[in-house]
């Protein structure tokens, strides 16, 4: 999912525009009159985990989307200031279909790689 990149100072409608010739023109297609600003858009978060207390199931969203049917959460993070720190996240869930697939992430980064 990408974050808008232009909004219409009349109507605040808002646009992703990749194409450098519609920038150009300045003009909101929404209402015709409006010039469009440049939005600062800050990148979508990689992994987003979210828990309401101890016992609730986590919300995941990894590249911007919300994965369901989860079957196992984890994430492990180590600081680097005397130790080459690192990274692990795992998460295991399953989308359904005419046949339900299991479907893992994991990444490991800098000294996590190592072990």
């Amino acid at each position: 999912m990408t974050k808008p990149t232009h909004r219409c100072k009349k109507c605040n409608e808002t646009y992703e525009y990749r194409n450098a010739s519609i920038v150009f023109k300045k003009k909101c297609p929404h209402c015709i009159i409006g010039e469009l600003e440049k939005v600062d858009s800050k990148p979508e978060p990689l992994l987003t985990i979210e828990l309401d207390d101890e016992t609730s199931v986590p919300r995941v969203h990894y590249k911007g989307q919300e994965l369901t049917g989860k079957a196992s959460v984890f994430f492990d993070w180590d600081t680097d200031t005397d130790v080459m720190g690192g990274l692990t996240y795992a998460i295991e869930h399953y989308e359904s279909g005419s046949y339900p697939v299991s479907n893992r992430i994991e990444r490991r980064v800098k000294g996590h790689c190592l072990e």
